[in-house]
């Protein structure tokens, strides 16, 4: 292997330095470039935009999703509320058991400038960036290809229009997708430029994109390691001194690293940071195990290169099933993952790209492939965002070695990669469809997992308040019957079962939502069902309602000004004292 220096490396082989054989088909002779073609450039980048809008313009209409959004923006304060007390809040604060302050300030300066009363302003932000994201793609697969034009344009319309991205861009809560997105690849961007000119101002600007990616997803982390992949693409020895020189690099990584492993797991980092909306652990390595986890893994990455080609049924939420569905095909992933290792190994003997290539989407993906259980999905379309960019290049650097081979068959390749792309195309604006309010979210899971009753039991009250009461107790229902035993089910089922004068199929719903754990609610609203029938049962239900109080309740009254309160009930009148402050009343 050559070692590296000023002098930009003229071949990816793996060949001693004293000879320079002829170019491998995957990986073209380098060519001394006399100057970069910047018109050329900017507009191949003017018609991917073009086409990434053209895919994304029919989300913008899109509702908020009852999957987060209402933890992310509309009953998040930090971006609701912006103001600069907010944004160095934002820096000490978690939000659904991520550490990411970059993206939370991104959604705030959104709520600043348009609100936070819609959806769309967030989408169509979300779209700007995957937009720019898709121009890095392509400079990026331009220089890794050494300026092969077809395989930088193939690399960037898929990672523009592959219905995988759907989630990422048009679902409002992954906005930190979209933006650790940015900074990754402007990161190794950046990272090649400090290779080709060995000028330390461009490793700065690495750190400080790796940086800001890590403070937008947690992610981000194992950018040092495809620099490494990068190192060994361009030929660089790979020795110790390659892993040290990286040092900046690996403390940010394993200082990240830390901070999400300690948040995804409950804590608070010692005390530094408090928590915006969910508050239990995601990450437990209790769940499954060791056993278990390597077999969702592993089929976790057999089912993303599956998807990769053939990207149908996808879902929002992919649940770990135990009898039904796709747990026959769990263990496939175990041959197919050794297969697919023996196959990259084999492969160097003539070339490095698959290693680059299948080495990239392995190595952003891995953190996400539930080798730890975090969350109650085995996968997501969502994280292979970043990580599909490794096939895409890979994909286009065989069409264009087919290609270099045979140019009798360009004509029919391009026209191939083209018609997958328009496929693809397609498939994400349909794909978009299913992203426009929850009753389409969930309707999707139902279909492709209609055994789930977390999806009935979502939807059944997203319909409720819509006006489709009988949808939506159809739904509700249905969850019961699939085994949902979540007390805020059994409420909302014996809320609609009140609305439509069924009184006492409403009081054995509240009764059961009791059981299962409920609390105040519950009881306040059997006490309701009870008044006409059993005024006792219901004076019962009411003190048992007042016993104990919300917190959030004690703090607004508080701030209202009331001090201290006390009920009494003579017979069936009930009084109240209250202590308050002076100053307020």
């Amino acid at each position: 292997m050559s070692k590296s220096s000023n002098k930009k490396p003229q071949n990816t082989s793996l060949s001693s330095p004293k000879a320079t054989p002829p170019p491998r088909a995957s990986e073209p002779k380098r060519e001394k470039p006399s100057s970069t073609p910047t018109k050329w450039l900017l507009l191949v980048c003017l018609g991917l935009v073009i086409v990434t809008v053209a895919a994304f313009s029919g989300g913008f209409s899109n509702e908020f999703i009852e999957w987060d959004d209402q933890i992310y923006i509309t009953n998040n304060f930090l971006v609701t509320e912006p103001s600069w007390a907010n944004f160095f809040k934002a820096f000490r604060t978690t939000v659904a058991l991520n550490y990411h302050p970059v993206t939370i300030i991104s959604l705030m300066l959104n709520a600043a400038i348009s609100g936070s009363g819609a959806a769309t302003p967030f989408v169509v932000t979300n779209a700007i960036i995957h937009g720019t994201n898709v121009m890095l793609a392509f400079y990026l697969a331009w220089l890794l290809s050494n300026r092969n034009w077809f395989v930088a344009i193939f690399t960037a319309l898929l990672f523009s229009v592959h219905p995988m991205r759907v989630e990422s861009v048009t679902w409002v809560s992954e906005r930190k997708d979209v933006l650790y997105g940015f900074f990754f690849l402007a990161g190794i961007i950046t990272y090649i430029k400090y290779l080709d000119t060995q000028q330390r101002k461009w490793l700065v600007w690495s750190i400080v994109l790796f940086v800001l990616s890590c403070l937008s997803k947690a992610q981000a982390v194992v950018l040092p390691v495809v620099m490494l992949l990068v190192d060994f693409w361009r030929g660089r020895e790979l020795t110790s001194k390659l892993i040290t020189e990286k040092w900046a690099f690996w403390i940010i990584a394993i200082f990240f690293g830390l901070v999400a492993v300690d948040i995804q797991s409950g804590g608070n980092f010692y005390g530094l940071t408090q928590t915006v909306g969910e508050t239990k652990k995601a990450l437990d390595l209790q769940v499954f195990t060791l056993g278990e986890r390597l077999v969702f893994a592993l089929y976790g990455f057999m089912m993303y290169c599956y998807k990769l080609l053939f990207p149908f049924n996808l879902s929002g939420f992919y649940p770990y099933e135990k009898d039904t569905g796709d747990a026959q095909y769990y263990y496939y992933g175990i041959p197919f993952f050794v297969v697919v290792l023996a196959l990259t190994a084999l492969s160097l003997r003539k070339t490095k790209v698959v290693v680059l290539g299948m080495g990239f989407f392995f190595v952003t993906v891995a953190l996400v492939l539930q080798f730890i259980s975090v969350g109650a999905a085995i996968m997501a379309d969502r994280y292979t965002y970043i990580p599909y960019f490794g096939l895409f290049f890979l994909m286009a650097m065989v069409l264009g070695a087919l290609i270099r081979k045979r140019p009798a068959l360009q004509y029919p390749v391009m026209g191939v990669a083209l018609a997958f792309v328009a496929f693809c195309f397609y498939l994400t604006t349909q794909q978009i469809k299913v992203w426009h309010d929850s009753g389409s979210f969930f309707g999707q899971i139902t279909k492709v997992f209609p055994n789930d009753h977390r999806a009935y039991s979502t939807r059944g009250r997203y319909l409720g308040m819509n006006g489709k009461m009988d949808e939506g107790i159809k739904d509700l229902e249905t969850a019961i019957k699939l085994g949902n035993t979540d007390p805020t089910t059994f409420e909302n089922l014996g809320t609609a079962y009140g609305m439509k004068g069924k009184t006492q199929e409403a009081i054995d719903m509240f009764t059961k939502a009791i059981a299962n754990g409920s609390g105040v609610n519950a009881y306040i609203n059997r006490a309701v069902g009870y008044l006409s029938s059993d005024p006792q049962k219901a004076i019962a239900d009411y003190e048992k309602a007042h016993e104990k109080i919300w917190p959030e309740v004690r703090e607004h009254l508080r701030t209202q000004g009331v001090l201290g309160m006390e009920i009494y009930r003579l017979g069936t009148r009930l009084f109240m004292v209250m202590e308050v402050d002076p100053a307020v009343y």
